[in-house]
């Protein structure tokens, strides 16, 4: 335990607080234990929303995916193909009102679809702030009480969440994207129809592998440097 928590806990275990007050530290205690742990539980989604949003903002991964393509009715060439996938992001992260892509057609369900991701995409975006506004602020009260137990406990949950969901995905990725569509999605828009809408041949599987192995390793460098500034806080 960490700054005026060894104390209490002291004197509780001893027996030497009066009844009253004993039961007062006590309730103290769990009022500043619950507080941890919510701070810690708001601070591991913080990095996990960041580490998403930091991913899929990373335009340049798409690139890594352009050998993967085979093409089949359209032929585009390499710049209109990440122009397309450019165009894709920046319509999620609503940089843009209106998603088309230059030289494929698209049909009224795949325009849904994308629509629904775009809405999940400013969901994220939103509580990106709640999230950071929330962590900002049990941090600031429980480091100013010198109680950084929820440093310690923002690590675990923050590995336990790549262990939890890297393993199904290097395992079986496939299952684990389908799956993931048919929690997330009410309809089965986002099964794609290659004829009515070709982008999703420019779409491959390992792009998707490949960012969510981008958000796990984003979120062990968040916990490295949870680590670190905890390993610096103990010190002063």
């Amino acid at each position: 335990m960490h700054g005026i928590l060894a104390p209490e806990l002291n004197a509780l275990a001893s027996g030497t607080l009066p009844p009253a007050k004993a039961h007062a530290e006590r309730g103290l205690f769990m009022l500043k234990t619950i507080g941890s742990w919510v701070a810690a539980l708001t601070l591991a989604l913080f990095l996990l929303t960041s580490s998403v949003l930091l991913t899929l903002s990373m335009k340049w991964t798409y690139r890594l995916s352009l050998g993967e393509i085979h093409q089949v009715e359209y032929h585009l060439d390499e710049a209109t193909m990440v122009k397309n996938y450019n165009t894709l992001i920046d319509y999620n992260f609503d940089r843009q009102p209106t998603l088309q892509f230059e030289g494929l057609p698209m049909s009224a369900q795949g325009a849904y679809h994308f629509w629904e991701v775009k809405t999940i995409f400013q969901g994220f975006r939103m509580s990106l702030w709640v999230l950071g506004v929330l962590a900002l602020i049990s941090g600031f009260i429980l480091v100013k009480e010198k109680d950084l137990r929820f440093v310690g406990w923002a690590m675990g949950l923050t590995v336990l969440i790549p262990f939890v969901l890297g393993l199904p995905i290097l395992l079986n990725f496939n299952r684990v994207f389908i799956l993931f569509h048919e929690l997330v999605f009410s309809n089965d828009y986002w099964i794609f129809d290659p004829a009515l809408d070709p982008i999703i041949r420019y779409l491959p599987e390992t792009l998707f592998l490949r960012n969510a192995l981008l958000i796990l390793g984003f979120l062990l460098l968040f916990v490295a440097i949870l680590f670190l500034l905890q390993k610096k806080a103990k010190k002063r």
